[in-house]
């Protein structure tokens, strides 16, 4: 009884291979050192504009219980030149269940005459209607909280050069419709359904 031998299979070229990953390991290299040679330009969230009113920390509206949507009076204004986006903006928080500051809804900022907010924008309100600024700042987490004073419950929303647009997908929308309720959305709800890093 003799063995027979199987032929063996032909043997592949590794060169088809070698020079495949040699592309790969070369792209690889070109895009590391165009991310990090790249010199993207920044956005700053603080805008250095003393004249719009007191700076609030970041973190000074944690722990404030946000206002339903309706109850907020909005006004936002364009302070970055971008004709039309103060009214699409406007347009997606009425969508959203705010209500239209009853004068001037949308217009040129009056205190950037210039139009030349060199930051994401601003949220001004005043003190005795934070739970106003807080429930915007959940929308617009990039934004420079301002208090400027004003006694009424109305809230500004500027626009400046660095700004992204208005987030309105299904979580957004079901946090306002939550608040709009009567409910309740925690405060983690309101910090992750917006994704954007300022």
């Amino acid at each position: 009884m003799s063995h027979r031998q199987l032929p063996s299979p032909p043997r592949r070229r590794a060169l088809p291979y070698v020079a495949l990953v040699a592309v790969v390991a070369v792209a690889a290299v070109a895009l590391w050192v165009v991310a990090f040679t790249r010199t993207g330009e920044t956005t700053q969230v603080a805008c250095a504009r003393p004249e719009t009113g007191v700076e609030v920390s970041s973190t000074g509206l944690l722990g404030e219980v946000p206002a339903p949507p309706s109850a907020i009076p909005v006004r936002v204004l364009n302070a970055n030149g971008e004709a039309g986006e103060a009214t699409e903006v406007s347009e997606g928080l009425v969508g959203l269940g705010f209500t239209r500051a009853p004068d001037n809804p949308v217009g040129n900022d009056p205190l950037v005459p210039d139009q030349d907010l060199e930051c994401y924008g601003q949220i001004r309100f005043g003190t005795a209607f934070a739970a106003h600024g807080a429930t915007l700042h959940a929308l617009f987490p990039c934004l420079e909280l301002i208090d400027d004073g004003r006694e009424d419950g109305s809230v500004d929303v500027a626009l400046g050069r660095g700004f992204g647009g208005l987030d309105d997908s299904g979580p957004v929308r079901a946090a306002m419709s939550t608040l709009n309720s009567g409910g309740e959305v925690d405060a983690a709800t309101l910090q992750s359904m917006n994704s954007r890093t300022c």
